[in-house]
């Protein structure tokens, strides 16, 4: 898979999808007739009875209804060009197991069959965005481009630092209760690539899921730091991305705790960096570990949040992803009003980071776990 280069880094300016679509090339007229409407509605009402089912009788429901799941999955990513690492799996069997154990453990939300019914496309769209998408994003070939942005913030960060060290002695940040820290080493090693946790869980009144996905740094003092907190969302999502940027400072101060869920290879690299001290508990491939709010530190200019979304014109066309997918830096604002980072930013500015990708892929695949073959 060829690297996602910086170069790769410019606006798109794309067609409009009718004259588009008379162009496609023969894949992309197969992807069309393969992408499903909808779900059918016996499938649909099945899904509902499993979530309804007792547990001995749920076990029952769950290997009908993922009958040749496996199967049907490796034709659809067959069908795509993708394989179960594009979404962080070591193979189909373990990325059969997770659909199987996310679907059969969806809240019901619906106190009926027909409300569950008109629930159908929120539901696919939820699925899509949560399981495949965000998945995409921190597996497939645009984490490169992520790890890219990181370091070079992180980078500019640790130049700040050494300069302000050798004028005053420290450089100042700031903890999520905005006071002045005075830091006196770098953040990380460039001896090693710079870790990222691909989910945040913040523990005060029961478990609520945080940013979706950050690299974190550590100096030798024991503080640490997030250089691109970002959030992953669909088109339609994305615009509530400035309002949970402004809670986050909010947030982090209410938690009585902080878990962060790292790869197996990314937590070897943050035991490494000088001023981690933190255990992790393994499980499945990951790795979780509890981090201190009070010991994260942002730099003066605030931070960097970043939100990825699909470009709104390439996903409504039809057609493959690219092995490495343009991306569209941007910049957005929050609103007046929205709320703060600290007591006194009345708003602020985040990256935006445009992929181009169809959604078509992606409904291939949702169609396959939701066939009745």
């Amino acid at each position: 898979m060829p690297p996602l280069s910086q170069a790769k880094v410019r606006s798109v300016n794309l067609a409009s999808a009718n004259a588009v679509q008379k162009q496609l090339p023969q894949r992309s007229i197969i992807l069309d007739q393969l992408t499903p409407k909808s779900v059918s509605k016996e499938r649909a009402k099945q899904w509902f009875k499993l979530l309804l089912a007792s547990d001995g009788n749920r076990i029952i429901l769950v290997s009908v209804f993922f009958k040749n799941l496996h199967a049907r999955l490796g034709r659809a990513l067959d069908l795509v060009t993708l394989h179960p690492k594009s979404f962080g799996f070591v193979d189909l069997a373990s990325m059969s197991k997770y659909i199987k154990e996310k679907l059969a453990s969806s809240e019901l939300r619906a106190d009926n069959v027909k409300e569950f019914l008109r629930g159908m496309s929120g539901r696919k769209w939820h699925f899509i965005g949560k399981i495949l998408w965000e998945r995409y994003i921190k597996y497939g070939p645009v984490r490169q481009y992520l790890d890219a942005r990181a370091a070079r913030i992180l980078q500019a960060v640790n130049d700040e630092i050494k300069a302000e060290i050798s004028n005053t002695g420290s450089y100042k940040m700031f903890s999520i209760r905005n006071k002045e820290i005075p830091i006196k080493s770098e953040f990380g090693s460039s001896r090693y690539k710079l870790p990222a946790a691909v989910e945040f869980i913040l523990e005060s009144d029961g478990r609520k899921e945080f940013i979706d996905f950050a690299h974190v740094a550590f100096n030798r003092e024991g503080y640490w730091t997030m250089p691109n907190p970002t959030e992953i969302k669909l088109p339609w999502a994305a615009g509530g991305a400035p309002k949970q940027f402004s809670e986050y400072i909010g947030r982090l101060k209410a938690a009585k705790k902080l878990f962060a869920v790292f790869d197996e290879a990314d937590y070897e690299m943050l035991k490494r960096q000088p001023g981690f001290k933190g255990v992790g508990t393994p499980g499945d491939g990951k790795v979780i570990v509890e981090l201190n709010p009070e010991t994260l530190v942002f730099a003066p200019r605030g931070l960097k949040h970043a939100v990825v979304q699909p470009s709104k014109d390439a996903w409504q066309i039809v057609k493959p992803l690219s092995d490495s997918p343009e991306v569209t830096l941007g910049l957005g604002e929050t609103a007046k009003g929205v709320g703060s980072l600290f007591d006194k930013d009345p708003r602020f500015n985040f990256l935006k980071y445009k992929v181009d990708a169809s959604r078509a892929p992606f409904e291939v695949i949702y169609g396959a776990i939701f066939s009745d073959e």
